[in-house]
């Protein structure tokens, strides 16, 4: 379905569109589903179509929120398989210290660093939030790939922003690393969701989300100490 969507595009624009196949399932339909939508009404806005978007008449696909609770020995052990890969440890931390997200943790700069603590400048309209400094977030933010100065808290040895698709590929190599040591691979995101659940506080005011719906995907636990 996606190559014959990706095929009219291509006759319609001119240029080159690139889909990646994944795997079937009910939730891989439901990001086939808000691709083409986005698409569509992309092709909308340009006028090379006239017809209304048909995946507004399509019902998305049930989906289970993910539950999978890292524990602090699965944490442990990553973090020190992650020695290979330097910068990832440091956006550990800040995922799980200060429940952020990839995205936010890549763009995150030394302006983030505040007197009273870390800011998290959070995405997609959710609440930002100041954390306050603990011995652990002071080491992730101060980390230093090499001697060059960098403006960006996560960074190559050049001082450079490190890219979503290398720190993508790092994790997924990491993740294999995981299951050879005998734990379970976890997504980078479940972090931001161990930080969530281990907060001493409402798992909302945590993660900075506004719908009480989100408190069921990122509360993994009953009982927890609070975040470190």
């Amino acid at each position: 379905m996606l190559n014959e969507f990706a095929n009219d595009v291509r006759e319609l624009t001119g240029g080159p569109v690139n889909i990646e196949i994944l795997p079937s399932g009910s939730v891989v339909g439901n990001r086939e589903k808000a691709l083409i939508s986005v698409a569509w009404n992309w092709a909308l806005e340009r006028d090379y179509i006239t017809l209304d978007n048909p995946t507004k008449v399509v019902k998305p696909n049930d989906e289970k929120p993910r539950d999978h609770y890292v524990t602090d020995k699965e944490y442990n052990i990553a973090y020190q398989l992650a020695e290979g890969t330097p910068y990832l440890r440091p956006a550990m931390e800040l995922a799980y210290l200060c429940r952020m997200k990839r995205c936010e943790i890549l763009a995150a700069t030394k302006k983030h660093i505040l007197k009273e603590g870390f800011d998290t400048q959070r995405v997609k309209g959710s609440k930002d939030a100041i954390t306050f400094w603990s011995d652990r977030l002071v080491a992730a933010v101060n980390y230093k790939a090499s001697e060059i100065e960098s403006f960006y808290i996560i960074h190559n040895r050049y001082g450079q922003r490190i890219p979503e698709s290398a720190f993508k590929s790092a994790w997924t190599r990491l993740k294999k690393k995981m299951k050879k040591a005998g734990i379970e691979p976890f997504n980078f995101h479940d972090l931001k969701a161990k930080g969530g659940t281990d907060f001493n506080g409402d798992v909302l005011d945590a993660t900075g989300h506004l719908d009480p719906k989100m408190r069921k995907v990122y509360k993994r636990k009953l009982e927890v100490e609070a975040t470190r």
